[in-house]
């Protein structure tokens, strides 16, 4: 009987373990899921109120649902970032703005997982599908704007929040990517096809400065409106009245320009024609936006031809020289009047005339080009200038007429002149120039001639039957008298 108590108490004792057994494990795991599906509550609560705050772009609110340190990064910047028609103005701020406001959220429950203190949580964003509108063509902002705000396509943005459970509140740790990635758009460059009003938004126009002999002239145009110097239009030059150039369609930030390599015409020295140039601006339609002229100034650069020496009987002749008579003769004439008369104290405007190295160049039908400087020449032109000029010389040294130093000397006039030219050339020895003379072979090519010396080196210049240019270095015995060493010679008759 005690044995069969025992074991029935045994029984009821194994029970009543098994059944407090059943209640623990039964009463603790009904505990533990509503733990869990109350934090799946909390995170899918901060997941959608921070939704709502982005779609709404409030930014305090946001901040209030930031970790500690993404607040801090974000809180004297975030309220700007959000607000996109200040952030980008004109046209793409209203586009940024009409896009955000039609976006909206579903925070996908199913998706959170939590691992003790750290959560995550999907939410899908979505818009209108601004991607398509991209592809049509709009001429406003207005037209794409009205066709966000009616459209009915869509498109989806999945993103991932991060979160941390901080003094038993669920906090987002990843807000500022977050933020990052729910407006793609912002990234875009909105640009429309519409027709701008450049003659209405002209604003003003200027020449750069112009200068006496140009190669090439350059005109701006400005507009009031900002961007427009991004638009196309065209434009004509016209050279006293004559339509002379019409461009191909042109951004109006470079200046427009005309010049040698746009095919205006030049002078013999390679500058634009002197005149009356204008321009006509247009838009791509044909309307004008606005014209302007300017006057081009030319003047010669080339050293100043002395006018031909007073030589007497004097003839040049190739033969003199052992060259053939049918060479083609050229002549230059180097001005050395001051020179001489500064040993007198006087300056060119106190004679008539001019005394001149006179420099031939001799081209023969064998290729040899020959420069000759004839000291012959020289000689009968200083005689010549001298007795051309000999009584205001002697007036401006003396204050004595040659008719006065006549008188005191007791001479006749004419024996005056040659008593005092017998002194001139005492004081100026004219014997000391000799005949200069070298020969060199030439090349024509077109309007180019090319003189070989003997040492191999090369002088190089323009050609015409009637003139030929050549610039010539220090080698050359009168090379300080030159201007920059050029020679400018015409046909001798």
């Amino acid at each position: 009987m005690k044995l069969y108590q025992k074991a029935i108490a045994v029984s009821l004792s194994l029970a009543m373990v098994l059944s407090l057994a059943a209640c623990d494990l039964g009463g603790g795991k009904k505990d533990k899921d509503k733990k869990k599906n109350g934090d799946d509550d909390a995170v899918i609560a901060v997941a959608d109120d921070f939704s709502s705050a982005l779609t709404s772009r409030k930014a305090s609110k946001l901040i209030k649902l930031c970790d500690e340190d993404a607040a801090e990064d974000l809180e004297d910047t975030l309220e700007e970032d959000l607000d996109f028609g200040s952030r980008f103005g004109g046209d793409k701020g209203d586009i940024c703005e009409a896009i955000a406001d039609s976006m909206s959220y579903e925070v996908d429950e199913d998706s959170v997982e939590i691992d003790d203190e750290e959560a995550t949580v999907d939410v899908v964003f979505e818009m209108v599908d601004y991607n398509s509108l991209l592809d049509e063509d709009f001429a406003s902002a207005d037209d794409f704007i009205d066709e966000v705000n009616s459209s009915k396509e869509t498109i989806e943005v999945k993103l991932t929040f991060e979160l941390e459970l901080v003094d038993d509140e669920w906090v987002v740790t990843n807000a500022a990517d977050i933020i990052e990635d729910a407006f793609p758009f912002i990234d875009e460059d909105f640009e429309f096809d519409g027709e701008v009003d450049l003659v209405g938004a002209f604003d003003y126009s200027i020449w750069n400065p112009i200068k006496v002999n140009e190669d090439c002239i350059y005109f701006s145009v400005y507009f009031t409106e900002e961007g427009y110097e991004n638009e196309q239009g065209y434009y004509e030059v016209y050279f006293n009245d004559e339509l002379v150039y019409t461009s191909d369609d042109y951004y109006f930030y470079w200046a427009l320009q005309y010049g040698i390599q746009d095919g205006a015409e030049t002078n013999d020295e390679g500058y634009m024609l002197p005149g009356t140039y204008t321009i006509v601006v247009y838009t791509l339609d044909g309307d004008i936006i606005t014209s302007d002229s300017i006057e081009l100034e030319t003047e010669s650069t080339k050293p100043a031809t002395p006018a031909v020496p007073s030589t007497g009987d004097y003839t040049f002749d190739p033969a003199n020289f052992g060259l053939a008579a049918d060479s083609d003769v050229y002549v230059t004439y180097i001005d050395y009047t001051d020179v001489v008369l500064s040993s007198f104290g006087l300056t060119s405007d106190d004679v008539t005339g001019s005394i001149c190295f006179t420099c031939f160049l001799v081209l023969d039908n064998d290729a040899n080009a020959t420069l000759i400087v004839d000291a012959d020449l020289y000689k009968a032109n200083v005689d010549t200038f001298m007795r051309t000029n000999l009584d205001n010389i002697v007036t401006a040294l003396t204050g004595y007429t040659v008719a006065d130093y006549a008188d005191i000397q007791g001479m006749t006039v004419e024996e005056a002149e040659e008593d005092l030219m017998a002194a001139f050339y005492e004081g100026f020895n004219t014997n000391e120039v000799q005949t200069q003379s070298a020969t060199n072979t030439y090349v024509i090519d077109g309007d180019t001639i090319t003189m070989t010396r003997n040492d191999g080196s090369t002088i190089v210049g323009t050609y015409s039957s009637e003139t030929i240019n050549i610039t010539v270095d220090a080698s050359f015995p009168l090379y300080a008298l030159l201007e920059n060493g050029e020679l400018v010679f015409q046909k001798y008759a």
